[in-house]
């Protein structure tokens, strides 16, 4: 008879999570950038890979390029991002990563929002690119544990 132990996901280096984390880091930085400046282009060539998906709170869902371009095209017209890592994971070339993703439009008069984003990440020979995401409304409290 086999038996099944459940315990921890295998363990990073160091050096293996903090790579992980400078890369997502950047991506991150990159996708803030362009909402600060209303383009899309930059997330959606540099941020997702070409067939990502991204499936929102009511489990529609997003698929590839052209599709992420119209979304996003959107979304940056009027608003700013800031996204804050909390749980990282990261085991050779694929990763996640949780994340409060802050919604700050630039109409003072509209409330912003969070949501918790779980971002999927696979390493190719351009480096870090996200395959998809998933996200609810609302935000995890970060603690200095995290």
């Amino acid at each position: 008879m086999i038996e099944h132990v459940l315990g921890a996901l295998p363990a990073a280096t160091d050096e293996e999570m903090a790579a992980f984390r400078r890369a997502t880091r950047d991506l991150y930085d990159l996708k803030e950038r362009a909402f600060a400046a209303g383009d899309a282009e930059p997330i959606v060539q540099s941020f997702y890979a070409e067939d990502a998906v991204t499936v929102k709170p009511d489990g529609q869902s997003v698929e590839g390029r052209a599709a992420f371009r119209e979304m996003y095209t959107r979304m940056v017209k009027d608003k700013t991002v800031r996204i804050e890592s909390w749980k990282s994971y990261v085991r050779g070339n694929a990763g996640w990563d949780w994340t409060n993703f802050h919604v700050l439009p630039n109409d003072p008069a509209n409330p912003g929002s969070t949501f918790v984003i779980l971002f999927l990440w696979t390493k190719g020979e351009r480096g870090w690119v996200c395959g998809g995401d998933m996200f609810v409304a609302g935000e995890r409290a970060v603690g200095p544990a995290d």
